[in-house]
């Protein structure tokens, strides 16, 4: 919400990635979508659909911009759905912290090349904090599961040692 009212962004959106499908799959958006991201196919392996922004971010590990999507032959699978709803320019961003991909955070501006360098390092600044917070969410999650493991572990060993006390007994 903060990119989009700060920055006047048409829509902004983050994808993360799904290892086994190589497919980038939306799960937080801002701004006017439209059902955007239910009518296009978005991915980061080497056919037409992972060539756009998102998918080239993340393949490249860098920023990729799109300054015009209507002359832009890399964003032909999606140009029809974009140009509908006023998405003129483009740039996606790698959510990566310590060296690990998460994502991409995408961007759309409706007018053309509005994404210069000033524009990008602030993005890159804000998509290093966000792979920063779902680093944080899963380092947390990994802890929830490994006390819930110890928990039933203790449990186990504390019904077996009974069990091994009534036998001695």
């Amino acid at each position: 919400d903060i990119l989009s009212q700060t920055r006047g962004y048409r829509l902004a959106w983050i994808g993360l990635i799904q290892d086994s499908t190589k497919d980038v799959i939306p799960v937080a958006y801002t701004g006017f979508e439209e059902n955007y991201l239910q009518s296009v196919k978005i991915t980061w392996n080497d056919s037409e659909s992972g060539k756009g922004p998102a998918g080239e971010a993340i393949r490249n590990k860098k920023p990729s911009v799109m300054r015009d999507i209507n002359s832009d032959p890399r964003y032909k699978p999606w140009r029809t759905e974009a140009l509908k709803r006023g998405y003129i320019s483009s740039a996606a961003l790698p959510l990566i912290y310590n060296n690990r991909i998460f994502g991409a955070l995408n961007v759309y501006a409706s007018f053309p090349d509005a994404f210069g360098k000033e524009e990008i390092d602030i993005l890159v600044e804000v998509s290093r904090d966000i792979a920063f917070a779902l680093s944080n969410i899963e380092l947390e999650e990994d802890h929830k599961r490994a006390e819930k493991a110890l928990r039933k572990a203790h449990a186990e060993l504390e019904t077996r040692v009974k069990e091994r006390t009534k036998e001695l007994a």
